[in-house]
């Protein structure tokens, strides 16, 4: 049975060669039909026709030329270019063909193509090409404040229904390609009003090549032709199309086994002859990848074939997306133009380094003709003016007369400032201030209840910056008032350069930086008589210095003085006297010893330098900063500290230690993670307890720390605090959907499965050792934030467990 079908009728004026205008397309419903691909037969030439815009086709040289007219489920028409150009309008028949094929034959196409997978792979390993993309955001109703954040009018983008356009930007740029890593060099960029000009269109972020077994989109989503892809998909054979080169495609449907899993629903089209992609139109839900924020992602791609190469390349890309969390409903879609394919391997080699993205100096100031010659899409009208009124309300928005108008309104002083602080931004001079008030109170055993004030004052300097901050704390209990100042400035933002400057006097933890946050202190001890942070007293100086010093190598100096003495309890006071529980003294080494001092008073001048090198580092550079980005390589840090005590010479010591940390994806797998350390002091007779290495801790059953592989969730405080060798090491697992998706019902929560294990060695004390298992991404709807653990804990034949709960971050 044959389906409808469908005519376009096009009329043509000639200008010259290189330009015609089409007036309009309309199928045999009298309906308007945008969106067809047009292209010069066994070229990159041409771009998608959009209602009255112009075909560049962009042919330099005289000659004959086969315009090829391509709409997604009809076969193609092609025809001599001249003759279009002579003639006024003409009608254009596309038919399509329904057929009927056996089930097996879809299965034994994909068989074929995954065989010929690795192979199609390795084509595509190197090549150099112009890229061009164009990338649009939209929200609907947007709510007006998102956890207490204005959102405003989100830069002009809204109607009087908080709906509309938020954001449109284009790229134009020379990509090449090294395996699996891309240089691209920007050489123009366009956005719709915003103050970042540099824009985020990077091909990085949006290559996918199916002949790769996964395809981050989203999450880690197997290929239909990956080299397992059976076991996670049914294939059926839907249709055969005819190609731009006459060449036959296979139709085929992708249906996932389970509904719950990092799998693809869609159709994919297959070559008759070499069994490549032709054409790809996917989609995945959140709930599949549990991502419930996520509503859907699609992916369709369009290959040309280069006769050259026996390959087809992929020549037009859209990626689209539906969004929703905390009541913010975005839609997006990405559309992506490939042309002037080159394969010379030897100097893509030499070409592509650790630096993956660089700029044109002029690259944010290219006229309207670059960009006219240049776009792969014509600008819709809706488009021309989203440019034209964002720059309008951009450059309305930054003269000194608006900007003064919202200083006011946003330095209004509320009275929950008073618990939450208050802000003041001058938006127009580039600086801000914030006080902390005194009703910011916490407390401790040591202080009792504790209030502390707050100033900082923070100035943009567009690429460089200052802040000074002071804080003034005082203690109800002990009665006594501490304060301290900072000033930090950073010089350069491509190497980050910064350089603090401490002084004052404050009440630190003896396991400093890995503090308690003061919240969870307060309420472990009012509600249940747990003080477990210990403190000292100390006046200080400090100078800091942080600088990458080449690629990937970090160097981070620190000289300090400080004069040190203990401090004892002056209050005990909680909501409840909880059976067998007290509290303990101020003395980690001595709990139940309310009088000793645990260090004598001394002072103690200190040197710290780290190296820290990230191997095989990659970077983004931008005309006024550098992004290091994550690597799968392992990263290496050396520490060394030189103590040396001006009135206690006993407290000299020398320290050194190594980490070796790591993170890398295992595919559809999950992503494992270690980190290992080692160290070591020397050059020493008796060890103040301050200096001692102490690890970091829960110490309450609710973390908020990022990196679980960073600390022990159940280490006794202090127990294992020591001044001899030791070595302790993290290794943790995240399954991803890997494990749940397989199991019903389990897989509707969307939870994700984690394991991971703690040890730590030291010369006093038998190994400890942590093991746990958790779920994280808990909650309800799009909300999921939670994690938990339950951990078990190993010492010689003891062994304990017990729960922590926490962020999913």
């Amino acid at each position: 049975m044959k389906k409808p079908a469908l005519y376009f009728i096009f009329t043509f004026y000639f200008f010259n060669v290189n330009a015609q205008e089409i007036e309009k397309a309309i199928d045999n419903k009298d309906k308007t039909i945008s969106l067809i691909n047009a292209f010069v037969q066994s070229t990159y030439k041409g771009n998608t026709i959009t209602d009255f815009n112009y075909l560049d086709i962009n042919t330099k040289q005289a000659g004959k030329y086969t315009l090829i007219l391509k709409i997604l489920k009809y076969k193609n028409f092609k025809e001599n270019l001249a003759y279009f150009i002579s003639q006024k309008s003409d009608t254009v028949l596309f038919n399509k063909q329904s057929r009927k094929f056996k089930d097996n034959l879809a299965t034994s196409i994909i068989k074929k193509a995954i065989k010929n997978r690795r192979k199609n792979f390795k084509k595509q390993q190197f090549f150099k090409a112009n890229y061009y993309s164009k990338q649009q955001f939209y929200t609907k109703n947007a709510p007006k404040k998102v956890l207490g954040i204005d959102l405003g009018d989100l830069g002009g983008g809204l109607d009087s229904t908080r709906s509309g356009k938020i954001y449109l930007s284009e790229t134009f740029s020379t990509i090449w390609k090294k395996r699996n890593q891309f240089k691209e060099h920007i050489k123009a960029v366009k956005i719709n009003g915003l103050e970042n000009k540099t824009g985020f269109n990077s091909i990085t972020n949006n290559y996918y090549n199916l002949y790769k077994n996964t395809v981050i989109l989203g999450d880690e989503i197997i290929s239909p032709i990956a080299k397992l892809a059976p076991l996670f998909y049914k294939y059926k054979l839907m249709d055969s199309v005819q190609n731009s080169n006459n060449s036959i495609s296979y139709k085929i449907k992708v249906i996932p086994r389970r509904k719950i899993a990092n799998v693809f629903n869609g159709f994919i089209y297959i070559s008759k002859k070499n069994h490549q992609l032709t054409k790809v139109d996917l989609y995945v839900k959140g709930k599949q990848i549990q991502q419930a924020k996520i509503d859907f992602i699609r992916l369709k791609q369009e290959f040309t074939f280069n006769k050259k190469q026996k390959l087809w390349l992929v020549v037009n890309q859209e990626s689209q997306f539906k969004f929703n969390q905390f009541g913010v409903h975005l839609n997006g879609s990405i559309f992506s133009h490939y042309q002037d394919y080159t394969f010379r391997k030897e100097n893509i080699k030499k070409e592509v380094n650790k630096q993956l993205l660089s700029f044109d100096d002029n690259a944010m100031n290219k006229n309207n003709l670059f960009w006219k010659t240049n776009r792969a899409i014509p600008l819709t009208k809706t488009e021309i003016n989203e440019y034209q009124l964002k720059e309008q309300i951009y450059k309305q928005r930054h003269t000194k007369s608006y900007l003064e108008k919202q200083n006011i309104k946003q330095n209004y002083f509320e009275w929950s400032d008073l618990v939450f602080d208050y802000n003041h931004r001058n938006l127009y001079k580039r600086n801000r201030y914030k006080i902390s008030f005194p009703l910011n109170t916490m407390y401790n055993t040591v202080q009792g209840v504790h209030s502390t004030l707050g100033f900082s004052y923070f100035k943009d300097r567009k690429h460089q910056n200052y802040n000074i901050k002071t804080l003034v704390n005082y203690g109800f209990s002990d009665k006594q008032l501490r304060g301290s100042s900072n000033f930090s400035y950073r010089f350069n933002d491509k190497v980050n350069s910064i350089l603090s400057i401490y002084i004052g006097r404050k009440l630190t933890e003896f396991n400093d930086p890995y503090s308690t946050a003061p919240l969870f202190n307060t309420l472990s001890t009012l509600f249940f008589e747990e003080n477990n942070s210990k403190y000292y007293d100390k006046y200080f100086s400090e100078l800091n210095y942080h600088q990458e010093l080449f690629n990937g190598f970090f160097l981070n100096a620190k000289l300090s003085y400080e004069k040190r003495k203990s401090v004892f309890n002056h209050s005990y006071f909680a909501f409840f006297n909880w059976k067998d529980v007290v509290f303990t003294s101020n003395n980690p080494l001595q709990p139940n010893n309310f009088n000793n001092a645990i260090i004598e008073p001394h002072n103690m001048f200190k040197i710290n330098i780290k190296a820290t090198f990230k191997i095989g580092q990659q970077y983004l550079l931008y005309p006024n900063r550098k992004i290091n980005l994550e690597t799968h390589y392992p990263k290496l840090s050396l520490q060394y500290i030189k103590g040396v005590s001006s009135n206690e010479q006993k407290y000299n010591f020398d320290y050194i230690e190594t980490r070796l940390f790591q993170r890398f994806n295992t595919g559809s797998k999950g992503v494992f993670t270690y980190n290992f350390k080692i160290g070591k002091f020397t050059n020493k007779k008796e060890l103040s307890f301050i200096d001692y290495k102490h690890f970091d801790i829960t110490q309450v059953h609710v973390s908020l720390v990022k990196d679980y592989t960073n600390h022990f969730a159940l280490l006794p405080a202090y127990s294992f605090s020591t001044q001899n060798p030791f070595a302790e090491l993290h290794i943790e697992h995240q399954f991803k959907g890997y494990v749940l998706n397989k199991i019903p019902i389990i897989n509707k929560l969307q939870n994700k499965l984690i394991i991971g294990a703690n040890t730590l060695f030291t010369t006093e004390h038998k190994p400890y050792s942590e093991l746990y298992l958790g779920l994280n991404n808990i909650g309800f709807g799009k909300y999921r934030f939670l994690r938990v653990d339950y951990v078990r804990t190993f010492i010689g034949n003891k062994s304990t467990g017990s729960f922590i709960f926490g962020l999913s971050l």
